[in-house]
């Protein structure tokens, strides 16, 4: 990865998540993301205050329990809110919130995955937390060089470009005509502020995409905006240009990180 960024910009880029990162940028990345890398740790392992590493909540509510055997939930988890994971236990973590209170939450519930989409490298980057674990090449859309602002179309394949901004994975698409698909949650509420004073979206559209962004669920997509932001299978691995908004990669290596890349990933795609 040779465009190396500052101290703290994946932190300024994932704010909101509170992700406390160091560095963007190791010298090499590992070539694949295999069950050594992946896999939390079957029995108990404790970490050190150096070691601990900042896991995040896929959902909204994830319950936080007093111990493993408890019945009950004593808080819960917003969606993609940060905590410091303390140890592993099987299928369970120990952890610390944000307000400085410990408890288990079950491990298929939280990642430290995500994903960095460059389209002018015309390359994906996977991260688990602040270490880059593979690098994709990666087929990009007709026009990958503008941020997508409307639907394209055979007459406007200017308009098949990929949006710029913070995403995240939305749904699974395990029998997409390209392979397998995550599809990302474009448009989100900020497009359709942007498609109602553009006058592409009525404002009935507009409530539509804001209450599936409320409620974490797959926007509206058949508007004027377009959707159905993907990236999915069937790349070239050779960084072309041919999908109308998409980010195609080879199957080889959707099917690696397909139980790996969950819904409520998120996804970063840069100029």
């Amino acid at each position: 990865m040779d465009d190396m960024k500052p101290r703290g910009y994946i932190t300024a880029l994932l704010a909101s998540l509170a992700f406390v990162l160091l560095s963007v940028a190791p010298a090499t990345a590992q070539a694949t993301l295999g069950d050594a890398v992946i896999a939390a740790p079957a029995s108990t392992v404790s970490l050190t205050a150096a070691d601990t590493p900042v896991f995040y909540a896929l959902s909204a509510d994830t319950d936080v329990y007093g111990s493993m055997s408890s019945e009950a939930a004593f808080t819960s988890l917003d969606f993609q809110e940060p905590v410091s994971v303390l140890s592993f236990h099987g299928p369970w973590l120990h952890i610390r919130t944000g307000e400085d209170e410990e408890g288990y939450v079950r491990s298929a519930f939280m990642s430290d995955v995500w994903i960095r989409v460059v389209k002018s490298k015309k390359t994906v980057y996977i991260y688990r937390g602040e270490r880059l674990e593979s690098e994709i090449p990666a087929d990009m859309a007709y026009n990958f060089f503008a941020d997508k602002e409307e639907r394209g179309d055979a007459r406007r394949p200017d308009h098949w470009r990929t949006p710029e901004a913070r995403f995240y994975v939305v749904a699974r698409n395990p029998n997409s005509q390209f392979h397998k698909a995550r599809v990302l949650n474009y448009p989100t509420p900020q497009d359709a502020d942007r498609g109602l004073r553009r006058g592409l979206i009525s404002e009935a559209e507009a409530r539509q995409i804001r209450a599936a962004g409320a409620a974490y669920r797959p926007p509206p997509m058949g508007t004027a905006l377009g959707g159905f932001i993907e990236i999915h299978g069937s790349g070239t691995g050779t960084r072309t240009s041919w999908t109308r908004g998409c980010v195609a990669i080879p199957n080889a290596d959707m099917d690696r990180l397909w139980d790996i890349v969950k819904v409520g990933t998120p996804v970063i795609v840069e100029p």
